[in-house]
């Protein structure tokens, strides 16, 4: 299994690790490229990102759309897509991403200190990153 990248802390909404994310070149000077599924607004997502790539030099591949059809094209892409990081608005998709096996665990200290358990799968499938009142 290719290695994971630490997950920048930083993202809003929620976000889940899927299984084909992929190390983006295996020599320390080849550039890092994220490939990000979004069902956020990509003006909302694209200044975060432009700031991240600025401070380490991380680049990012971005999809928006809505959060059913990205979890389809994951799906129908039988793990052979090359994504990383997938956000969405709400923690129902995320389930069904989930139950799915659409979504890898992950073990990161940063994740785990900064996600209160209530927040995140007990399978560490998928974080909760932003909460807000109805």
């Amino acid at each position: 299994m290719p290695m994971r990248r630490q997950i920048p802390a930083f993202f809003l909404g929620l976000a889940a690790i899927l299984p084909t994310a992929a190390l983006a070149g295996s020599h320390a000077d080849d550039p890092v490229t994220l490939t990000i599924y979004s069902a956020r607004k990509a003006h909302l997502i694209e200044p975060i990102l432009e700031a991240y790539t600025e401070a380490t030099g991380v680049q990012f591949e971005l999809l928006t759309g809505k959060p059913g059809p990205l979890l389809e094209r994951l799906a129908a892409s039988n793990g052979n897509s090359r994504v990383d990081l997938l956000l969405t608005v709400d923690a129902g998709n995320l389930w069904h991403a989930a139950e799915r096996g659409l979504l890898v665990p992950v073990e990161s200290e940063i994740l785990a200190g900064a996600v209160p358990a209530a927040l995140r799968d007990p399978g560490n499938r998928w974080f909760g990153l932003s909460r807000r009142a109805r």
